[in-house]
Parts: structure tokens; sequence; C-alpha cells
């Protein structure tokens, strides 16, 4: 940022030069807020629809494409072919065509295509929790202020308050794991929830004066240790926590006063890994929803996944 120019002053001078300020009253009720329709609530409602967008995929060379085994192109780690063929997630052509796709859908997830970036942050290291704070910041100065705040995503509440929204992955774990032979061992990344309270702490500290709020989302469904860990709330990660306990983990989190976000998917299907280790501990993942087998040569089986797919993002928007 240009020096004398908080964060929250550029932010705001900015929003009043491109489109002026939307009045709010200050002075309705909560209750009043919770019964206004709730495109009367937001004035920033598709940002409050978010896609997951990871770039995962490379080819030249081949990453993640050869996964178990393969040998693309003509063989790869995948029962399904992309409408863009093997990609290269790194491609401008290839992210702008999922943008359009993107913003086609009228859900919010990169500048030209109004699209606002949230961040979610992956393990890299053991210790990455002990930088969880620098983090943040790299990603507010680098993405954020060097850019001027063209699309980095800044989250309107209800009450016209804003900040932006990080989540977490590998965030509140335990501090061992027992294989399948019973045989106990540390993991390695595991955070004690007093560290990451420190780090929670110190990004909110660092940011204070330049945003409404922080929103810090775990992935995890231990909503005491969550709080303890002072993070604002869950982003559960794994689709293999079916929508139907969604509502238990949404109460849980209303009790402590905690966010809680549960991402629209269709199950989960991977390839089957080669593992010749003597004694291995792998098990191939189960098909979700409803854990069938399905022959991937035969039509008809993959007429029935992807109607068991289809339905977990029913059940997904239903719930």
């Amino acid at each position: 940022m240009q020096r004398g120019i908080s964060r929250r002053s550029f932010m705001q001078s900015a929003a009043m030069a491109g489109a002026g300020l939307l009045a709010g009253s200050s002075a309705a009720s909560a209750a009043a807020v919770e019964r206004r329709p709730i495109l009367d609530r937001f004035s920033d409602l598709r940002r409050h629809f978010a896609f997951e967008y990871y770039p995962w995929y490379r080819n030249d060379p081949w990453e993640h494409w050869p996964e178990g085994g393969h040998h693309p192109p003509a063989d790869f780690g995948s029962n399904y072919v992309p409408a863009l063929g093997l990609y290269d997630s790194r491609s401008t052509k290839v992210m702008e065509q999922h943008a359009r796709w993107i913003a086609e859908t009228l859900m919010d997830v990169m500048a030209a295509h109004d699209i606002h970036v949230a961040f979610y942050v992956e393990p890299y290291a053991d210790d990455h929790a002990q930088h969880y704070a620098r983090d943040l910041m790299y990603l507010v100065r680098n993405y954020g202020d060097r850019r001027r705040w063209d699309c980095f995503l800044l989250l309107e509440r209800a009450d016209g308050s804003s900040g932006p929204v990080f989540k977490s992955f590998r965030t509140i774990l335990l501090p061992t794991g027992t294989d399948c032979h019973g045989a106990t061992s540390p993991v390695g990344d595991y955070a004690a929830d007093d560290v990451w309270r420190r780090q929670t702490d110190t990004i909110r500290e660092l940011l204070r004066r330049d945003f409404d709020h922080l929103t810090l989302l775990a992935d995890s469904s231990q909503v005491a240790r969550t709080q303890a860990g002072g993070f604002d709330g869950i982003a559960l990660f794994d689709n293999y926590v079916s929508p139907d306990v969604w509502p238990l983990h949404a109460q849980n989190c209303a009790s402590r006063d905690l966010l809680f976000s549960f991402q629209v998917n269709p199950g989960f299907d991977s390839i089957v890994f080669p593992h010749d280790e003597p004694n291995s501990c792998y098990v191939p993942p189960a098909f979700a929803p409803g854990g069938g087998v399905y022959d991937w040569s035969r039509a008809p089986d993959r007429v029935l996944a992807e109607n068991a797919s289809r339905s977990r993002i029913v059940d997904s928007f239903q719930t």
C-alpha cells in the first residue's frame, strides 16, 4: 500500500469512486434483520456463493494426471475425461474458461469475470501452524495490496461490515494416529490449540485497523477445539461428511456462537492406487454417496454413479 494510506481508507475511497456507498439502517434490531428477505439483507449476495477452485494439474511435465501408476496422455489417473482434456491448471486459457463457467452459474468464488478470490490455506510443512499469521499477511500484501484489491474477496455481512475470509486445511488435528496393526505414532503436523490461538490472535491484531472483521475457518467438527484455537467457525472439506449430519454440526456451532460452512458436492470418487508393500494398511476409498462399486468400463454403471452423484448435489442444496 502507498505509505500513509491505510487499507481501510484505500478500500473506502475505491468503493466511493466506483459505485457509491450503499446506505443501511443501523437502528434495525437483529430480529428485524433476520426477518428481511435474504436478497435485501446482502448487497453482495453473489459473493456468498463460492466455488472451490484447486489448481491441481500440470501437463508439462505431468503432475497428478499420472497418479495411481498411470501414463498420460493415453492412460491417466481419473475415471472421468475433462471437457478441456488433460489440461494444465496454470494455463491462462484454462483459467479463463473455468472462470466463464463459474460466472455463468450465477455463483461467485478473477477480475475480468467479476469473480473475487478467497484463499484456502493448505499445509506445506509439518510446522505450518507456526507460520499461519505470517502466511495470511503474505496473501493480504501480495494479492490484496499489490493488486489494489481488485478481486480479493471481502465478504459483506448483513450489517454492512466486511472483511476477508480464510479457510484452512489440517488445522485441528489429533496428536497421534493408530494404524490398522494397532501401532500408534505422532501426527507430524499436529499443533496444540494454544499454538493456533497465538497465531489467530496475532493476525487479528495485525489487521484490526484494516477491516471490520476477519473470518478464520477451520476444517474441523471439534467445535470446542475450534473455538479454543481462536477460529470463527468451521468449513468442512471432507465429502464423506454427508448432508444428513450437517444439522448436528450446525447446532453444535450455533451453541458456541461459531460460524459453519458446508460444501455442495457430488460425493467422492478416487482411482485405486497400487500398493504392493507387505502389510500395507491401504484400503481403496469407497465411492460416495452409497458406497457402490462400479465397473467404469460399463455404460450402465457409469450412469448409476452419475445419478448417485447428482443425488448428493441435490441433497446438499436441500439441506
